[in-house]
């Protein structure tokens, strides 16, 4: 206990130092803080609106069913962003039909899972047991 008691009351002067210096320090951390957060509100409003703009008929692109209403939505697209919107479209297709390939593949793994109702009732009976 006493030894407890010297080894703290030693450390009270340093903590006391560091303690101080900590509390000079936070107007100066606070302030850039502040200032940062406005920058980085900024950049994200300025990425966020720059995407909105690349992107701008792009959603409409990818939701026509038909090639009209696919033709109508890129009629005012760049050339770049034409391409770009032709592309995904074809991936989109792409990725439709695997998905139907895939549950079926995997499903077929299955097909005795109804044989399991078979195992049911002598795990019933030796629970019950």
């Amino acid at each position: 206990s006493g030894a407890a008691t010297v080894a703290l009351s030693g450390l009270t002067v340093p903590l006391a130092a560091v303690a101080s210096a900590a509390a000079s320090a936070i107007v100066p951390i606070a302030t850039l803080g502040g200032g940062l957060a406005l920058g980085g509100i900024g950049a994200a409003a300025l990425a966020v609106g720059t995407l909105k703009a690349a992107f701008s008929g792009m959603g409409e692109a990818l939701k026509a069913e038909t090639v009209e209403d696919f033709n109508a939505a890129i009629e005012d697209m760049p050339p770049a962003a034409l391409d770009a919107a032709r592309a995904l479209r074809d991936i989109r297709g792409a990725f439709a039909d695997m998905g139907k390939e895939l549950q079926g593949n995997f499903w077929a793994n299955f097909s005795n899972v109804g044989d399991l109702v078979n195992l049911v009732e002598p795990i019933r009976g030796a629970m019950a047991g």
